[in-house]
């Protein structure tokens, strides 16, 4: 052999032996870290949460459609066949000028400017009126509306003179007003027909009995939301300068979660409750909406976005593989695997750190903070990486892990949507629900699950016909 081959040989004889060295020497360099945790689990069933419902609806009718109305019903005229005394009666004939409803919030006024009686008998007679008065319509136990409308007529005795010792006067007055008061009740009786108030206020009623499931991929529970109503309001009919007369009717209720299992039956309907007379309704709905999420489907959820670039992986020296969330009572911990360090020296494993949820308003999602970590893995890292103990650590831990609620919010619209088609069509068309608004307003941690607590406001389109077209 010669010397340059036997130099060679040589060369790769120590080449070999420095990289088994260098082999050695970086792995006596790396550290695992384990803390021989295991994540908490729920102890028990997720809890039952209810919220509070109500839904208003609001509808009206022009005051001129009343006017119309009491003007076609309302008699023109008609016989005065009044007993006087002896035998004699007053006899002849009456008639009326147009009645005038016109705006006096929260009521109407009335007005008949002119009411004229004339005949022969016993002599030759002829009287004038007017009446005038005020009106506000409430809502009877019944469920029916009365107007609230008394005519008083006062004719003008002047004309009368040559029999004005029978009172002639005061004997049209009552005569002619109880006629037109008699078929104002009669009108009252007919406009109720027409509105079927209480049979609304039942389909109403017994239409907001309904179950509804929650899209399950976005809590990692089957959730189900039951809605009951427990009190059905009205408000008197209000009239408003511009002329119109408006009803309102109202559902207070609450809406209970239900999580795990079979779907459960919708509540029976219970009877339409007594009237519930309140100052005002406006249209529209707010629900308070329970949603309670898995803490491994919101850890399932943060390792997706991890992976998927959404959440940068690397703290400086440190590097995010994997995290895992488990919760028990008011407990959160997540497991976060990781790898940290350098060429020469690194640790890897998994450590677990303890965490709060929050919603952070400025991003609208879900965020965590006094994130520590536990005492066991701070004993196990004081061991093996000392220096991943610093605060510096958490906290950029901290400020990564955000993650965005929106197909929470976008199952609980879909759920609302959902609920408020069931009320349109058991209902008959009468409410129909517009969400508008889903928002956030906190969440915890209760039985080991994250409660999030939803607000949904919206409109309510409302068809009480026939009311215009009637």
């Amino acid at each position: 052999m010669s010397g340059f081959a036997a130099a060679a040989q040589s060369m790769r004889r120590i080449s070999r032996r420095g990289c088994i060295a260098a082999v050695l020497v970086l792995a006596a360099c790396a550290r695992h870290i384990d803390s021989g945790e295991t994540l908490p689990q729920p102890t028990a069933p997720p809890p039952v949460l209810t919220g509070p419902t109500e839904v208003h609806l609001f509808a009206s009718i022009k005051l001129a459609r009343l006017e119309r109305i009491g003007n076609q019903k309302l008699p023109a005229g008609g016989p005065v066949d009044v007993p006087l005394k002896f035998g004699i009666h007053l006899k002849g004939n009456w008639s009326r000028g147009a009645l005038a409803l016109t705006p006096t919030p929260p009521g109407f006024a009335f007005s008949l400017p002119r009411v004229h009686a004339e005949g022969s008998t016993p002599v030759r007679w002829s009287a004038d009126a007017s009446a005038a008065g005020s009106a506000r319509p409430v809502v009877g136990a019944a469920y029916n509306i009365r107007s609230g409308a008394q005519l008083e007529l006062h004719f003008n005795d002047a004309v009368i003179h040559v029999i004005a010792a029978w009172h002639l006067a005061d004997l049209l007055n009552r005569h002619v007003s109880g006629i037109l008061n008699r078929e104002a009740e009669a009108l009252d009786a007919r406009l109720n027909q027409k509105l079927r108030l209480r049979e609304r206020a039942a389909a109403l009623w017994s239409g907001a009995f309904g179950v509804q499931k929650i899209d399950t991929r976005s809590t990692g529970v089957p959730l189900y939301l039951v809605h009951s109503p427990t009190r059905l309001m009205i408000a008197n009919p209000q009239v408003t300068a511009d002329g119109r007369v408006w009803l309102g009717l109202g559902l207070r209720g609450s809406l209970q979660l239900l999580a795990g299992g079979q779907a459960p039956p919708s509540p029976a309907p219970t009877p339409l409750p007594a009237v519930t007379l309140v100052p005002a309704l406006d249209s529209g709905f707010s629900f308070d909406l329970p949603l309670v999420l898995s803490p491994a489907a919101v850890g399932q959820a943060l390792d997706s976005a991890i992976a998927g670039g959404r959440i940068k992986r690397d703290l400086g020296r440190v590097r995010l593989e994997r995290i895992e969330l488990g919760g028990s009572g008011a407990q959160l911990v997540a497991r976060v695997s990781l790898r940290a360090g350098g060429f020469w020296t690194h640790v890897d494993g998994s450590v677990c750190i303890q965490l709060e949820p929050y919603l952070d308003e400025t991003t609208h999602t879900l965020a965590f903070r006094n994130v520590d970590f536990t005492a066991a893995t701070k004993q196990a890292l004081t061991r093996a990486a000392p220096w991943l103990v610093e605060p510096g650590l958490t906290q950029k831990i901290q400020d990564k892990l955000k993650l965005s609620l929106e197909p929470q919010e976008t199952a609980a619209r879909d759920a609302l949507n959902r609920l408020g088609e069931d009320l349109s069509k058991r209902s008959r068309g009468m409410a129909s629900v517009n969400v508008q608004q889903i928002r956030l307003a906190s969440v915890q941690v209760q039985s080991g699950y994250l409660v999030l607590e939803v607000k949904a406001t919206g409109q309510v389109a409302t068809n009480l016909n026939p009311l215009d077209g009637s």
